[in-house]
């Protein structure tokens, strides 16, 4: 039955990942968030990342084990009423330093993302 979720997950993260619709982009590095372009996130960004990383209600998680190693997770925002698709790309071997993206996920997909998290809730 796992092997069914993640198989699923994976294929609506792909499916979400080609419309291309990045809701926030950022680095975690060794001296704190950073924008693409280096620069520091400002409150409104960071008060953004805060609650689609730590206040969203995970749907599920896994790991894609490749030559760069990323965590995946379906989230669902109450606030936004979304579906959000996160991917970690670690950039090093300590867990130090992660390349993070947001995507939203189109209305389309969200009732399968939802009777995912149905299958995963019984």
């Amino acid at each position: 039955m796992r092997k069914a979720i993640k198989d699923q997950a994976m294929r609506l993260a792909a499916a979400i990942r080609e419309t291309g619709k990045r809701e926030i982009e950022y680095r975690i590095g060794v001296f704190g968030l950073e924008l693409a372009d280096g620069s520091r996130p400002p409150a409104h960004m960071l008060q953004r990342i805060q609650h689609l990383s730590i206040r969203s209600e995970t749907v599920c998680q896994w790991s894609e084990a490749n030559s760069a190693r990323r965590d995946c997770k379906l989230v669902y925002s109450a606030r936004d009423g979304a579906y959000y698709f996160g991917e970690y790309r670690w950039l090093d071997n300590n867990g130090l330093r992660c390349d993070v993206v947001y995507y939203q996920a189109p209305k389309h997909l969200e009732p399968r993302i939802r009777s995912l998290q149905a299958i995963k809730e019984t």
